[in-house]
């Protein structure tokens, strides 16, 4: 049966990625719909991928900012696939740097828990209705063990609001997993570890392709029982209290 993907932030690093090995992992089974914030800017870097998808990659406007935005990208992809989608990958985020932790600026946290954590509550939000209509019923929420109270021994001065905006995220993940448990979801929150990425700078000690691999892999694994996990990009569950020391 053919299954439908929704990926946030896919115009580049770990959600383009998403898109391209989805669609070449399961040829002629999945569609994928990737939302951009930019239709028009994005459409080159999907040129190959669409080229060689069949049809079954969609591009759809999206920004996380705009709950209008969101719940316009909503009723379009209901047009798409009026029976409904499969798998929600809140993907789409940022990471702003202020020059310490202490001098975290007003401005920096506003913009990164607008996207961070209030993006990904309305997108699922929005999408629930779809994801209702189907029975595999995924949400994977991109998360960072940044985002655990214990993770003092990584590094990251001047990213309090980025930690926070993950340790907020992973509250999402909990609490929907409870809440929609007799629904049958499976809500989950991934680690894609430290990444090559523009957001993980060039000191990531994986490639995005390495990464993206692994979240590939144990998404299509991904049983009732693991709803409500943190997930690290080689499959291990990682404990909520105390992070994977080689991890980001």
């Amino acid at each position: 049966m053919t299954k439908v993907y929704v990926i946030t932030g896919a115009s580049r690093g770990i959600g383009l990625e998403l898109v391209r090995q989805i669609l070449a992992k399961n040829a002629c089974t999945a569609i994928v719909v990737g939302t951009v914030r930019d239709e028009i800017k994005s459409r080159s870097a999907f040129e190959s991928i669409a080229s060689n998808s069949g049809g079954r990659l969609k591009l759809v406007k999206l920004d996380t900012t705009s709950e209008e935005s969101i719940k316009g990208a909503a009723e379009h992809v209901s047009r798409f696939f009026p029976d409904g989608i499969d798998v929600l990958i809140n993907n789409a985020g940022i990471m702003e740097r202020d020059p310490s932790d202490v001098e975290a600026k007003a401005s920096t946290l506003e913009s990164t828990f607008h996207t961070n954590v209030l993006g990904p509550i309305l997108v699922g939000q929005y999408f629930l209705p779809l994801l209702r209509k189907r029975t595999t019923r995924i949400i994977a929420n991109m998360s960072s063990p940044l985002g655990i109270v214990g993770a003092q021994i990584l590094p990251g001065s001047g990213l309090l609001a980025y930690r926070m905006s993950k340790a907020s995220l992973n509250m999402v993940t909990t609490r929907w997993a409870k809440e929609l448990a007799s629904e049958n979801f499976i809500v989950v929150s991934y680690s894609p570890g430290w990444v090559k990425t523009d957001m993980g700078g060039p000191a990531g000690m994986l490639t995005v392709e390495e990464s993206v691999s692994g979240m590939v892999s144990t998404l299509f694994r991904l049983k009732e029982e693991d709803s409500g996990t943190f997930i690290h990009t080689d499959g291990k569950v990682m404990p909520w209290g105390v992070p994977k020391s080689a991890a980001m």
